[in-house]
């Protein structure tokens, strides 16, 4: 037996809220750029990551964003406890972990926030070596610096929200051993008014830890000049199993890419290609296309098609919008047909 759940999305400013990976909040509620909690981990990020002594517990630190120059570092503020302890009463677990993912569930019980407790996409592996945590390395082919979209994850008060965390694209398969996620969380107020803490969620990998299949399309980035860019997912149709012997079958009908300005900031380069990097490899890539950013606005502007060259994309100078449609077989219970688009200004 099959369902169909059908969800209509007719604008990319409907993505606002809470409880979905790719929703932020409104743009007038969000700090300035520079304030974000992810989207500001470019040149600040490795400083920040260099500075941080993260302890060994759930939370990883906390600080004030009083001066935007030491803003985020964990030993500007005092250690975060676990769970009610904690003067937010967050807490944070991994669940469905893969060797390339897991499910971050977030969970707020007690404690005093002064605002709206919001995460980002931003976060890091650390591996367990002994007493220490150290970092994981990118997989080869990655850069240092990373492009991570400024969006927010609303956390409700007293309940939990689960986003799922596709590294494969950035650290590839994890070798068996004991790891945890990093993830920085915001305590916002009002722009330029609120606190900042690491909290994290440990986990294991085990021998053979084969990836799971996602219940929603995988995550795509691209990558040009070792940047890396997150994809907007769009329209999509998607099956995966109950584990009753049924399956649920979800419509998700999203924007036009040209209609989502606001959603795709520019990956600018220099280099003639970028790498199409699937969180999990589809079976295959059904079609590329691309409208120039003088027909933002206008979705019945006509596109143009691109050559499908295995994941890579040669690119056209200037400003233009790309769209690419995968496709993964339904065999494993999990799969369908995707929608993805990205923003990519290349100078000669």
């Amino acid at each position: 037996m099959k369902k169909t759940i059908v969800i209509l999305m007719l604008a990319c400013s409907l993505s606002v809220g809470c409880g979905s990976r790719d929703r932020g909040i409104e743009p007038d509620l969000m700090p300035e750029k520079n304030d974000m909690v992810a989207g500001d981990f470019g040149e600040e990020r490795t400083q920040r990551e260099d500075d941080a002594e993260t302890g060994t517990g759930q939370a990883a630190g906390a600080g004030r964003d009083e001066d935007a120059e030491t803003a985020g570092h964990p030993e500007n503020g005092e250690e975060a406890d676990e769970g009610a302890n904690d003067e937010w009463g967050l807490t944070l677990r991994a669940e469905s972990v893969s060797a390339t993912g897991c499910t971050v569930v977030f969970i707020q019980h007690g404690g005093a926030p002064t605002g709206e407790l919001t995460s980002g996409t931003w976060y890091r592996i650390e591996k367990k070596e002994g007493d220490e945590w150290v970092e994981v390395p990118y997989a080869q082919g990655i850069g240092d610096e990373i492009g991570w979209n400024d969006v927010a994850w609303c956390i409700p008060g007293e309940g939990s929200v689960e986003f799922e965390e596709d590294w494969g694209f950035l650290y590839g398969e994890l070798t068996p051993g004991t790891y945890r996620i990093v993830k920085e969380i915001m305590d916002f107020r009002s722009s330029g008014d609120y606190d900042k803490k690491w909290y994290s969620a440990e986990f294991s990998v085990t021998e053979g830890s084969a990836p799971v299949r996602s219940e929603k399309p995988p995550l795509l980035t691209v990558i040009s000049d070792e940047t890396a860019h997150d994809a907007l997912l769009g329209t999509y149709s998607w099956q995966r199993e109950n584990g009753d012997g049924t399956s649920t079958g979800i419509e998700v009908d999203h924007a036009h890419p040209l209609d989502c300005e606001t959603w795709l900031p520019p990956l600018e380069t220099t280099y003639q290609t970028v790498v199409l990097r699937f969180a999990e490899e589809p079976d295959r890539i059904v079609s590329i296309r691309c409208w120039s950013d003088e027909n933002w606005s206008d979705p019945t502007a006509e596109s143009e098609d691109i050559a499908v060259m295995g994941n890579e994309i040669e690119l056209k100078i200037g400003g233009y919008i790309y769209e690419v449609t995968a496709e993964w077989n339904k065999e494993s219970g999990y799969g369908g047909t995707a929608h993805y688009s990205f923003y990519v200004k290349r100078s000669e």
